[in-house]
């Protein structure tokens, strides 16, 4: 019964450890491709007006602020989550406010974007 027990007690804490690693290597990941990007990409398309290197620059203190922010925002939105006003409803307030927060600001980039150079990521009128 003791082994039983024991190894119930392991699973969850084995399912914790695996989701952090895949969580981990995902965001990692997600790092690797905006940088490779910015060395590449981002330059061009965003800073089309200015040197190329200047605009590689840019787009790397763009990825710089993003390392540095990511951190940051995570400590405070997770103490909101964690500790809600009366008027907030905690973890689920938080995650709705930060994904219509994400959603505004790629529609931002994705626009701006488009306007400028890349036309082939500009977004389809909705026809209803």
């Amino acid at each position: 019964m003791t082994e039983m027990a024991a190894s119930s007690a392991r699973q969850p804490r084995l399912r914790v450890i695996i989701a952090a690693c895949i969580g981990s290597a995902l965001e990692w990941y997600d790092f690797f491709l905006y940088g490779t990007a910015a060395a590449l990409v981002f330059g061009d398309l965003f800073f089309p007006r200015s040197d190329p290197i200047v605009g590689t620059l840019l787009s790397f203190l763009t990825f710089g602020v993003g390392f540095v922010v990511r951190p940051l925002g995570g400590i405070f939105f997770g103490i909101l989550g964690d500790a809600p006003a009366p008027n907030m409803a905690g973890r689920s307030f938080i995650s709705s406010r930060t994904r219509r927060r994400i959603v505004a600001a790629s529609g931002a980039v994705l626009r701006r974007s488009a306007s400028r150079s890349a036309t082939c990521l500009r977004p389809a009128p909705l026809r209803w």
